[in-house]
């Protein structure tokens, strides 16, 4: 299963990309890859376990909330053998405790102290 979780904006108006694929993981922040290598199979099937429901989940039309200072647009794209899902969450939008919970997952899971075989790279 893929799942990529692209967060831009905020106070800095970062650019983030978290992507995992099976095992394997990429961070990629501003266009630069940071990070890359693998995290454990149980986390990933975790993970993946996660993303499937998400991914089935209703989700309600999601609109921006008006002045929301310093947002986050979050856009998170799954797919799998049998499905794909694209869900994007505008600055101050209601998120869906499922949908905060795979985000936080999958953040943990792209901390270098999770990677094995983490390498920085040097794409700047």
């Amino acid at each position: 299963m893929e799942i990529s979780v692209h967060m831009q904006g905020g106070l800095f108006g970062g650019d983030l990309t978290m992507k995992i694929d099976g095992d394997e993981v990429a961070v990629v922040e501003n266009g630069h890859t940071q990070l890359h290598g693998h995290i454990e199979r149980m986390r990933a099937e975790a993970i993946a376990m996660m993303a499937g429901r998400v991914a089935r989940m209703p989700v309600a039309q999601v609109r921006a909330v008006p002045d929301v200072v310093h947002g986050t647009n979050t856009a998170i794209e799954i797919g799998g053998s049998d499905f794909e899902a694209y869900l994007e969450f505008p600055p101050g939008a209601e998120t869906p405790e499922e949908v905060l919970d795979l985000i936080d997952a999958v953040e943990e899971a792209c901390e270098p102290g999770s990677i094995k075989a983490s390498e920085p790279c040097s794409d700047h």
